[in-house]
């Protein structure tokens, strides 16, 4: 119990799963593994750089249509549907703070009349 065969490794998806994405592409042929789109692996990569370096819009907008033509990508998934819901949370995040900025000037705005008015006034 403890100890993986390779039988087990054949039988079970989540650890063929598992070696076939921490595997190197040119030795997944070892495991018989069905070999990996190497367009695909090339966009993953760009679209991870995009995501760790936090430009969502970027990320989601290049896995946009890969997205139709490789839905079984777990990784391609992960990163469309996160990036997307990132850049959303930001942008709703943003609306916020423009609209208290934009609150604030409304509010504020009798004060600074006034206050110029008694500047004018005490000048004359």
């Amino acid at each position: 119990m403890g100890i993986t065969t390779d039988a087990d490794i054949q039988d079970s998806f989540l650890i063929k799963s598992f070696i076939h994405s921490n595997t190197d592409s040119q030795k997944a042929y070892l495991l018989g593994l069905p070999p990996r789109e190497p367009a695909l692996e090339t966009v993953l990569l760009l679209a991870k750089n995009f995501f760790e370096l936090r430009e969502y819009k970027k990320c989601s907008h290049l896995l946009k249509d890969y997205r139709v033509q490789f839905p079984k990508n777990q990784s391609l998934i992960f990163y469309y549907y996160y990036s997307l819901w990132m850049s959303g949370l930001i942008r709703k995040e943003e609306e916020i703070y423009e609209n208290c900025i934009a609150f604030d000037i409304q509010k504020e705005a009798p004060n600074l009349r006034s206050t110029q008015k008694s500047i004018i006034f005490k000048e004359t």
